[in-house]
């Protein structure tokens, strides 16, 4: 399948593969120096009068002067394609007239250091290819018996019948592996451990934590037959649960911090089963028993429980209420802050206690004097019956050095302040953007200055692309079976993926 339209490449982590596609608006096209096709899709204008077809309707091809390729490219025959000169005779065709493979050119020449040419068609190969008992040149002239010198496996190895040497364990496992078939020779027994299934018609062997885990690993999709009956003694006889796991009813495992949180995770249901009186200790159990909510939730200003419960007699308990006053607040001590305004005032207003904002160390009968007066403070400056507090303005902070200066702070060294570059200023800070990357009005992101990148990425099952922006999921491939990895190819402009179930790679 042909990716026309994922011509710019990004790097992305785990499996995700990035890739450029138009979704913009004729004007943000034309704004950002794209091109337009006629049906609307907009383009980069590094891709007119390339060679190749981007347009539904070839309109990028059309009304193109003669192209003059550049030192180190090649140029195909008929068209105004140009390729690294790398990409000759390399025996993949790039130019869509295979003029880059033309034997004419190939048979004169010369392949880099690191390639072998063949000697009929001068196609070059990895020099990694040559002598690996696998003909890759036409001829065969990679696998000559005056050239290559047959080395004894060594002891991690197997020996096969065409003096092939390949991994041990390749021995006995259902792949022909030398060529010959000789790895799986009568000697084989196809057993596998105890910790292992074995494939009903492949007689592949899979780990048993793959056996009924909704993704099918056998072609035959044996491991996933039968699971009512036999998850219990899949998942339980054979190796049971992991420490800090819970066995549902079933024979599943789960992690025991899903057990009494208000979410069903077991297929049983038996994970939320008894649960009135039995959260987890890392769990806090609401008034009404039904459900249980991570201890973390306790008291953090939101309630989580349906009845609220979570967020009730959290003064008395100081749970989770410990907070940093300002300079314009009065610390009751017990994680709670009031303004200054209310201290010394006659009455109580710290939660819990009786007479701690009005305790005589507070010197209350000095209230209402103007510390301030004579700028005590380098900044901002707060009165209070115990003298001034001083504070600073944002992008500024208390000096450890003398509590009445301030300090500038360096919001570059907080990861996620800017996406791409920050520049720390006196009292602020700047974000800009590489190259080719413009700031949104944020101030804060950028973007790449062009159409939308994409995410490509699979759940075995299909393939799907999502706008980074938009996060609109579209539909690539689908009805696929065990999808694993999924790779693409930006010379070939080709998604290819891995089907573990297949053993197979697909484009």
């Amino acid at each position: 399948m042909t990716m026309k339209s994922s011509i710019f490449l990004y790097i992305c982590a785990s499996i995700f593969i990035c890739f450029h596609i138009s979704l913009a608006t004729d004007k943000d096209c034309l704004n950002n120096g794209g091109f337009l096709c006629p049906s609307g899709r907009c383009i980069s204008p590094n891709w007119l009068c390339d060679g190749e077809q981007d347009c539904e309707d070839n309109a990028d091809e059309q009304n193109c002067s003669d192209r003059t390729c550049r030192k180190g490219e090649f140029k195909c025959a008929n068209s105004n394609k140009c390729i690294p000169q790398s990409w000759v005779c390399d025996s993949s065709i790039d130019c869509t007239d295979r003029s880059d493979e033309d034997p004419a050119i190939c048979t004169k020449h010369d392949c880099p250091s690191d390639h072998f040419r063949c000697h009929l068609d001068g196609k070059c190969i990895p020099l990694t290819w040559v002598c690996d008992s696998h003909p890759d040149c036409v001829d065969g002239s990679d696998e000559l018996s005056n050239m290559c010198v047959k080395h004894p496996c060594n002891e991690t190895e197997f020996s096969c019948k065409n003096e092939r040497c390949i991994p041990k364990e390749w021995e006995c496992d259902r792949d022909d592996d030398c060529g010959d078939n000789s790895d799986e020779h009568d000697k084989c027994s196809y057993h596998c451990d105890p910790k292992s299934f074995q494939c009903v018609e492949s007689g592949k062997c899979i780990p048993y934590d793959y056996v009924c885990d909704g993704q099918m690993d056998c072609s035959d999709r044996s491991d996933e037959m039968n699971c009512k009956q036999h998850m219990t003694k899949l998942l339980s006889e054979q190796h049971g649960c992991r420490a800090h796991e819970f066995q549902c009813h079933d024979g599943a495992c789960i992690s025991e911090r899903f057990v009494c949180d208000g979410d069903v995770d077991c297929p049983d249901m038996s994970d939320e089963m008894n649960c009135l009186n039995n959260c987890s200790a890392l769990h806090f159990r609401c008034a009404s028993g039904k459900e249980c909510i991570p201890s973390v939730y306790r008291c953090n200003g939101r309630a989580d429980c349906a009845d609220g419960s979570d967020e009730k007699n959290c003064a008395s308990e100081s749970v989770g209420q410990v907070k940093h006053c300002s300079a314009k607040q009065f610390d009751c001590g017990n994680g709670f802050c009031i303004d200054w305004d209310v201290v010394c005032d006659g009455k109580q207003d710290c939660p819990g206690y009786k007479v701690v904002d009005e305790e005589p160390f507070l010197n209350c009968s000095l209230k209402g004097t103007d510390f301030c007066k004579e700028k005590p403070c380098e900044q901002l400056c707060t009165n209070t019956p115990i003298g001034p507090q001083c504070s600073c303005r944002p992008g500024y902070t208390v000096s450890l050095t003398n509590p009445k200066q301030c300090n500038d702070i360096n919001e570059c060294n907080t990861a996620g302040k800017c996406s791409q570059i920050c520049i720390n200023t006196i009292g602020s800070y700047v974000c800009k953007c590489h190259g080719d990357y413009v700031l949104l009005n944020n101030k804060r992101s950028c973007r790449a200055n062009g159409p939308q990148a994409k995410l490509l990425l699979t759940n075995r099952l299909s393939i799907r692309q999502f706008g980074l922006i938009s996060l609109t999921p579209e539909m690539l491939v689908n009805n696929l079976n065990s999808v694993v990895a999924i790779d693409y190819s930006y010379k070939k402009r080709l998604l290819f993926w891995s089907d573990i179930s297949k053993e197979q790679i697909f484009s």
